[in-house]
């Protein structure tokens, strides 16, 4: 963007490109990188890609699209008629899903994911070598994270053995230990009887709740009187005989004797009293942990090595939806009448024909020219009232977002008109018109005019116009927080000029803040703002 402004791209081109630059022809590969790169227009946007309804999630983005495009370009809130037609401009909800069918058949997400998380769509810009070395290095990875896995099954295995072995003498040591006992009681007792803490306290805290428990009654029972030695003797035969009872099988099953199958229930209970947490740093404690996470370091290690191609945030041309149906009231699972893709009626030049859309691509590109076209009326309008805001404080059009009946009227109706004229003529040149606006008697004004406010013949204009609406002064204007900050750096030499490349020292989809440990959230970089 900032290129296309710097090298004065003309307007309709840059249009053009941010919307449907992956479906433009390109003679040079730095002409297509660049047509790529434009539409990350269309992958940027406040999203939720961590929504567990996919469906929604994906008309969610198309809604953003729509209104991002129907505002920033077209000065129109489209994103009133997900629901309903517009209360207040003559956009029905039909024009709405015709505009939606046009970026339904266009693919905005990857099909990568990390758990729930879904990513953003990228054009590839790796070379073949890069994706050999991105290839090799997901392969060692996996084998890595293979082995890790390999290590956690066998000591979670180790470790089942282990409790299941021991399970009376927990249930034995259970007994010395009160309902509420803290850590450091039940280490005492663990290191004394040489079994592991954490899991003599699981069991006891589960105890602690199950005294309505069948399996674990005659346990109550014992240890109100302190009988210590007589559950190890009540549940030690159970135990060894449950074991003994499945131990042959690969799969082992429920013993069939009441008895025996309490007990290995009660052994197997996956939130038992003898229950193995999921996370390893809870399940493994002592030297069983520490290989762990000397491995998971290792893991983690060659996984910050791993090469980072690059790419560009996008989209591109996915399943084409010929026509989408109405979603009553914005929901998808109440479908009305299909509505063919299509344009705004209210826009177009001539109401008699429909536009016609190839039958192989998403329209993206016909929608793109549609606006760009120098008979639009909406498109130059909009670009020239934002110059203007730009320059003068406020648009012509104070509401540059809005052009519709809500919006504000401008208080110089041909003004407008008559640049909007300029621009498409001047080969919608941008800087033109920064040079014709900054030019102008208008722009050049003082901010005080000698005559108002002072004794005078004529009307005074403060009186008249005391909003500065019809421009008879210059309006006095804030400097942006941008802008001051840019003329602190450059007082102090420290302003960077560089443009283009990485201004994020992270790695692609690498997380900024992830509500625990890890927060990037910082900006202090001497490269100039944009504004």
């Amino acid at each position: 963007v900032v290129k296309a402004f710097n090298d004065d791209k003309p307007y309709d081109e840059f249009l053009i490109q941010q919307i449907a630059g992956d479906l433009l022809p390109h003679a040079s590969n730095g002409e297509r990188v660049e047509n790529l790169a434009a539409t990350g227009y269309l992958a940027l946007g406040a999203r939720v890609l961590a929504e567990p309804d996919v469906q929604k999630m994906e008309m969610d983005i198309i809604d953003e699209q729509i209104d991002s495009l129907g505002k920033a370009f077209l000065g129109m809130t489209f994103g009133c008629c997900r629901c309903h037609d517009h209360k207040f401009d003559p956009v029905p909800t039909a024009d709405y899903y015709a505009l939606a069918a046009i970026f339904k058949s266009t693919k905005s997400l990857s099909e990568e994911k990390m758990g729930a998380i879904k990513f953003w769509y990228e054009h590839s810009l790796a070379t073949p070598e890069q994706l050999e070395a991105k290839k090799k290095h997901d392969a060692l990875v996996a084998a890595q994270n293979s082995k890790l896995k390999q290590l956690t099954t066998q000591l979670r295995n180790q470790l089942k053995t282990e409790l299941h072995g021991n399970a009376a003498r927990y249930l034995a040591a259970a007994v010395t230990l009160p309902a509420d006992a803290k850590f450091s009681e039940v280490e005492k007792v663990a290191k004394a009887e040489q079994l592991r803490p954490r899991y003599l306290l699981t069991c006891r805290q589960y105890l602690a709740r199950s005294v309505d428990h069948p399996f674990f009654k005659k346990w109550h029972e014992l240890a109100s009187q302190g009988k210590k030695a007589a559950v190890l003797a009540h549940y030690s035969p159970l135990f060894a005989q449950a074991l003994a009872a499945t131990a042959k099988e690969k799969t082992p099953a429920k013993p069939t004797e009441p008895t025996l199958a309490a007990a290995h229930e009660a052994l197997n209970d996956i939130a038992g009293f003898l229950a193995i947490p999921d996370k390893d740093a809870n399940a493994f404690d002592g030297e069983m942990l520490a290989g762990v996470e000397q491995m998971q370091n290792e893991v983690m290690k060659i996984e910050r090595q791993a090469p980072d191609p690059p790419a560009l945030m996008g989209v591109k041309d996915g399943s084409i939806s010929k026509s989408l149906p109405i979603h009553i009231r914005g929901s998808y699972l109440t479908l009305g009448k299909a509505i063919d893709r299509g344009f705004p009626e209210v826009m177009r030049a001539s109401l008699n024909s429909k536009p016609v859309l190839p039958s192989k691509q998403s329209g993206r590109l016909e929608l793109a020219r549609w606006m760009a076209s120098s008979e639009h009326p909406l498109t130059a309008r909009v670009m020239v009232n934002r110059l203007w805001r730009w320059h003068f404080g406020a648009g012509l059009v104070k509401t540059t977002d809005n052009f519709g009946p809500l919006g504000e009227k401008p208080p110089h109706p041909e003004l407008p008109d008559w640049l909007a004229r300029r621009f498409i003529e001047s080969g919608w040149s941008v800087k033109d018109m920064h040079r014709m606006m900054m030019k102008s008697a208008t722009y050049q004004m003082a901010s005080a005019h000698p005559s108002a406010g002072q004794p005078s013949s004529g009307a005074d204009p403060l009186l008249v116009d005391p909003e500065n609406r019809l421009l008879w002064r210059a309006n006095l204007q804030r400097l942006e927080a941008e802008q001051i900050r840019d003329a602190m750096l450059a007082v102090g030499g420290t302003l960077s000029l560089e443009m283009g490349g990485k201004t994020v020292p992270l790695r692609n989809r690498e997380f900024v803040f992830n509500h625990t440990s890890k927060d990037r959230t910082q900006y202090e970089t001497p490269r100039r703002a944009l504004y």
